[in-house]
């Protein structure tokens, strides 16, 4: 996992302070629209909350809200690695070791055809690589 800020963001350094971490406002991928991520799950447990500045549902728009301003997104090292290379905002670790977390494919089997499992098993090969 990495943490995605803004590449003028003054308040964090080349490195990112478990303190600085949890002070920053944060951007939040909730698929599902609520609920606490694994890493806020894992802060809980320490006995930290931190302050969500805006939800989104997906990956692919959660680095645009990093440009520009003060939050921190937590994502997979690919996708910020993918995000890199289009937005230019600093990729950096976590100021500890975070949990991972599971992601679920889901598909209707009424509409299950070999064009499906195709990009099905593409997903897959992805995740795994």
């Amino acid at each position: 996992m990495s943490r995605l800020v803004c590449a003028s963001n003054a308040h964090v350094g080349d490195a990112l302070d478990l303190d600085t971490y949890i002070a920053s406002p944060r951007v939040r991928v909730a698929p599902e629209g609520f609920g606490a991520s694994a890493a806020d799950r894992f802060l809980g447990t320490l006995g930290v909350r931190r302050h969500v500045a805006v939800y989104t549902s997906t990956f692919a728009m959660a680095p645009e809200f990093v440009v520009g301003t003060r939050a921190v997104l937590t994502l997979p090292s690919k996708l910020a690695r993918i995000a890199a290379a289009r937005l230019d905002p600093r990729v950096l670790e976590p100021p500890m070791d975070f949990p991972g977390f599971g992601v679920d494919v889901l598909w209707h089997r009424g509409r299950d055809d070999a064009s499906l499992a195709w990009v099905r098993e593409k997903l897959l090969e992805a995740a795994r690589g």
